[in-house]
């Protein structure tokens, strides 16, 4: 049988008439009793909002809303936030906000530990600068029905779990999928009527300081080599990395004294590593594997094999791969090595990928470490 190595890779009903007939309740936050929404003594009328209810949170009260794991999901129709006025879901990811209408944030609106989930069944806007430090940790789209969407209107940076369970997201370039020396940014399996992630999205990797081969795989589609983890050429502190190579600056890679080789691809069919020839040509494509010495960032001494290595992270920007990958390239006699890129922005349960396999042995995968001996290991 063959062996596979692989890559390791969140009181009165108004009704206004104005121009025209709202259907939705509105309900206005006084924090009378605590700071929990989920409590309708809080609410004016006195009574939990829901999906049908349009929210206003004012900036006159003393005690604002706090969404937690332990409140429940909070739900709203339409959510205004004035000036002065705050809104935190938090719990480690577990607190949940969701908005089955529009967003009007001119307060704070805080969901940088918290869950917002977009579930209109007409198209919704996150709009640019809604969220505090244009960061959320876990997003869930879940529309029904054929009209609903979700588009982003600014930068908008994920640092848990994206969840596309129904309808789309438009990310119009905005969004990104954030990597720290915690956690890395997630994409959830893209399942339910019309889902899909449309648009551009960037994704990061971070990696430690240390001088060492990865075996790594884009899971984005886009861009070149060079305009993706070479940061098409720029130096800034803590991004990308130095890629050498024959030729130097001639075919895209970074320029030293022998332009040795450091980006190679292996070829399964005959077990061999070839150096990759040039890094400004050709597409960077989701689960193409490669074997990477990196150094570090792009501040590292380039003229020098002793400069110590710094933490960078590594950036790709195009589509991401999602729905089912179909693998062919493998060696073709008993006993052969194949690497296989993960072309997801995912874990994947390597137990479930060698069952379903066919003339794989599914006993064991070798894992390269970078920590292991000087450049790393098996």
């Amino acid at each position: 049988m063959a062996k596979i190595f692989t890559l390791t890779k969140l009181c009165v009903l108004f009704i206004l008439i104005v121009g025209g007939f709202s259907s939705n309740a509105q309900s206005i936050w006084t924090g009378a009793v605590n700071s929990n929404w989920n409590t309708s003594g809080n609410w004016l009328p006195s009574a939990i909002p829901n999906s049908a209810t349009n929210v206003i949170i004012p900036g006159n009260v003393t005690t604002y809303p706090i969404i937690t794991g332990s409140g429940g999901i909070a739900d709203c129709a339409d959510m205004t936030i004035d000036a002065g006025a705050t809104l935190l879901v938090n719990s480690d990811g577990n607190g949940k906000l969701r908005v089955y209408g529009n967003i009007t944030n001119n307060g704070i609106l805080d969901i940088t530990d918290g869950t917002l989930i977009m579930a209109g069944t007409m198209p919704q806007i996150i709009p640019g600068e809604a969220l505090m430090d244009n960061t959320i940790r876990n997003l869930t789209i879940y529309h029904t029905g054929t009209l609903g969407s979700t588009t982003l209107g600014g930068p908008l940076n994920i640092t848990g779990i994206l969840d596309i369970n129904g309808g789309s997201l438009n990310t119009g370039g905005f969004l990104t999928l954030k990597s720290t020396p915690g956690a890395t940014a997630m994409v959830g399996e893209v399942d339910g009527m019309l889902a899909a992630i449309n648009g551009e999205v960037t994704v990061e990797r971070y990696l430690p300081g240390k001088r060492a081969f990865r075996l790594i795989s884009p899971s984005t589609t886009g861009g070149t080599i060079n305009s993706n983890w070479q940061e098409g050429g720029s130096a800034d502190p803590g991004f990308g990395t130095h890629i050498t190579g024959t030729g130097g600056a001639a075919n895209g890679f970074d320029a030293t004294a022998t332009n040795n080789a450091s980006l190679f691809t292996h070829t399964n069919a005959n077990a061999t590593w070839q150096a990759v020839t040039n890094t400004t040509s050709g597409t960077l494509t989701a689960g193409t594997p490669y074997r990477l010495l990196v150094r570090g960032d792009r501040t590292v001494n380039l003229a020098s094999n002793t400069s110590p290595a710094t933490p960078t992270i590594l950036r790709t920007t195009g589509t991401l791969a999602t729905g089912n990958v179909v693998l062919t390239d493998f060696g073709p006699e008993g006993g052969d090595f194949s690497m296989i890129g993960n072309p997801y922005q995912a874990v994947v349960d390597m137990g479930a990928v060698l069952e379903d396999a066919n003339n794989l042995n599914a006993d064991f995968y070798y894992v390269w470490d970078p920590t292991l001996n000087t450049r790393g290991a098996y």
